[in-house]
C-alpha cells in the first residue's frame, strides 16, 4: 500500500496543493513508507534554462511577468516582486493570483484575465513580446474562460505543473519546472 500511494503524496507535498489519499478501511500495514524525497531540477538542464530564459528577456523590446497563484504557494512572492524591479520589467497578476503583487507598486499594470477583463492589462501582456509567466496556472479561471490570446512562442512558463522530467527548450518556446527558484540569485 504505501509504495503504490508514494507517487501520490510525493505529488501532494511537492506539488503544494489539495490532494485526496486513499486509505483502505481494515489494513494493516506491514512496512514503512518510502521516504519524501522532494522534486530537484537537474543542474544542467536547469542552468541551460536559466541561460536560454536570460537571453531571450535580454532581447525583449516589452516584457511582461504574469505573476498566478503558485507565487503564493510557494510564498515567493518578495523575489519575483525584487526580480522585475531589478530588471525593470512591469508585472500584472491573475485572477488566482490577484494579491501577489500590490496594485500600488509602480510596475503593475492590472490583473489579466483574457477577453474577461480590463482592456489595457489585456492589450499590454497580449502585445507583449515575452510573457514570463511564474507560477500561472493556464486554467479557465486564470485565461478568461480561455478567452486569452497569448502566443506560446513568446511565452516562458515557470508552475509546480509542467513536465518535472525535463527541462524542454527551444529558440521560439521555454518551459522551465521550478525555476523560479533561481530567482534569488
Amino acid at each position: 500500500f504505501f509504495q503504490a500511494e508514494d507517487g501520490i503524496r510525493d505529488h501532494c507535498v511537492t506539488g503544494v496543493q489539495t490532494c485526496a489519499l486513499p486509505i483502505c478501511v481494515g489494513f494493516v500495514g506491514s512496512g514503512e513508507p518510502a521516504p519524501l524525497v522532494p522534486y530537484r531540477s537537474d543542474p544542467r538542464e536547469l542552468r541551460e534554462a536559466v541561460d536560454e530564459t536570460v537571453a531571450i528577456l535580454s532581447r525583449s523590446q516589452r516584457p511582461i511577468l504574469m505573476v498566478g497563484v503558485e507565487a503564493h504557494r510557494f510564498g515567493i512572492q518578495d523575489e519575483v516582486v525584487e526580480f522585475a524591479e531589478r530588471n525593470q520589467i512591469p508585472m500584472c497578476t491573475t485572477l488566482l493570483g490577484k494579491s501577489a503583487v500590490s496594485e500600488s507598486h509602480p510596475l503593475f499594470v492590472g490583473v489579466y484575465e483574457g477577453a474577461m477583463g480590463r482592456d489595457f492589462p489585456r492589450r499590454f501582456v497580449e502585445q507583449s513580446d515575452c510573457v514570463l509567466m511564474i507560477g500561472t496556472l493556464k486554467t479557465d479561471i486564470d485565461m478568461g474562460i480561455f478567452t486569452a490570446d497569448l502566443d506560446p512562442a513568446r511565452c516562458i512558463s515557470s508552475t509546480s505543473e509542467e513536465d518535472r522530467k525535463s527541462t524542454r527548450l527551444n529558440s521560439s518556446h521555454t518551459v522551465i519546472s521550478y525555476a523560479v527558484f533561481c530567482l534569488k540569485k
